[in-house]
């Protein structure tokens, strides 16, 4: 009877160990959404360091509010199509949708309603914003570039703030390249390198 339920005990631990497992591997299956708004950030950085530093147009912001709506809509419909696909859902796959809803939430206070006024603040206040969730994302899918990627951007934002503005934009376009870019390639590659080995 002790041998049975010992059996059971290490059976169920077996399963619990795995479904943690399988629940890591499909977030780190999200290589998509680091590798997308990696991009639409430095793309928005650098136009409008462009805008403002060479062409002196008075909308330089304006690809912000455009690439970033673009960003919200190919999420939207990515997610539904990933989660209507899904047999069920993690629980690290459902702390992450809240999580990210949080942060998203968070983040449009801040630029909306904290920030405005003081355009000095915007880069260091969103720099910030994504150091914390790049940290808790490494730390949860046990990713150590992701981490890195975190404390690098915490950096950024430090170094930001005491920065004129055309520099933080510039500060943001490296930060995205070493921070989410190319974490976003090595997750998506280790995804794929596990896929083939399994």
């Amino acid at each position: 009877m002790e041998k049975t339920q010992n059996f059971n005990e290490e059976a169920a631990l077996k399963v619990i160990s795995e479904m943690i497992e399988a629940s890591k591997n499909n977030v780190r299956d999200n290589s998509f959404f680091y590798l997308l708004w990696g991009f639409l950030v430095l793309v928005a950085s650098l136009l409008e360091y462009c805008l403002l530093s060479f062409l002196h147009y008075p909308h330089h912001y304006i690809g912000w509010p455009v690439l970033m709506s673009i960003g919200m809509i190919i999420t939207i419909i990515y997610v539904i199509r990933k989660y209507s696909r899904a047999d069920s859902v993690s629980y690290i796959g459902s702390f992450f949708r809240f999580f990210f809803i949080a942060w998203g939430v968070s983040l449009i206070w801040l630029l909306v309603f904290i920030i405005p006024g003081n355009n000095h603040l915007v880069q260091p206040a969103i720099l910030a914003m994504y150091a914390m969730a790049l940290f808790i994302s490494g730390g949860i899918i046990r990713f150590r570039p992701l981490m890195w990627g975190g404390i690098i951007t915490w950096a950024a934002a430090m170094g930001s703030f005491f920065s004129p503005f055309p520099v933080q934009l510039l500060i943001t376009a490296a930060t995205v390249i070493v921070a989410y870019i190319v974490p976003g390639f090595l997750l998506k590659r280790k995804n794929t390198s596990q896929i083939h080995t399994n």
